[in-house]
């Protein structure tokens, strides 16, 4: 089984309140995938059987989100542009990793292999990347640290 250190000294100055996605939010998280425009039903089905979480603003609209697949890979984060820097990717994160782990699901992720800032940022979470994959992209696993 695969258990992230849940670094709680961290999660105590994180005072982002993590909500979860509903099915009405699928075009949102569609119309901002770098291949969107065509995953609607995808993404509702994701939404509505899988672990997800978001930051919702004061109007309850999602202004950042994290889900998973069907195959419990970490997808479809995005953080709209006026709501970056602000902690969101690192809460949704820490969220969804405790949610998925508590529920027995392995935790692991593919990022771009030239986005060194994002992949620099899951490594601090316990990330260890997968090196057999590294041509392709990066797979990062979240591997027991104790």
């Amino acid at each position: 089984m695969l258990i992230l250190p849940f670094f709680p000294a961290l999660s105590r100055k994180l005072l982002t309140p993590i909500s979860v996605l509903d099915e009405s939010h699928a075009e949102l998280v569609d119309r901002y995938l770098p291949y969107g425009g065509s995953q609607e039903s995808h993404v509702k089905a994701c939404i509505r059987h899988l672990p997800n979480h978001c930051v919702m603003n004061e109007k309850g609209q999602p202004v950042s989100w994290m889900l998973s697949d069907e195959l419990c890979e970490l997808r479809m984060a995005f953080i709209l542009p006026e709501n970056r820097r602000a902690g969101h990717l690192l809460a949704l994160s820490l969220a969804l990793i405790r949610r998925m782990s508590s529920m027995g699901l392995p935790v692991y992720c593919h990022v771009h292999q030239q986005n060194q800032t994002t992949i620099n940022a899951v490594r601090t979470l316990g990330f260890s990347p997968c090196p057999s994959m590294e041509k392709i992209s990066v797979l990062l696993i979240c591997k027991d640290r104790a």
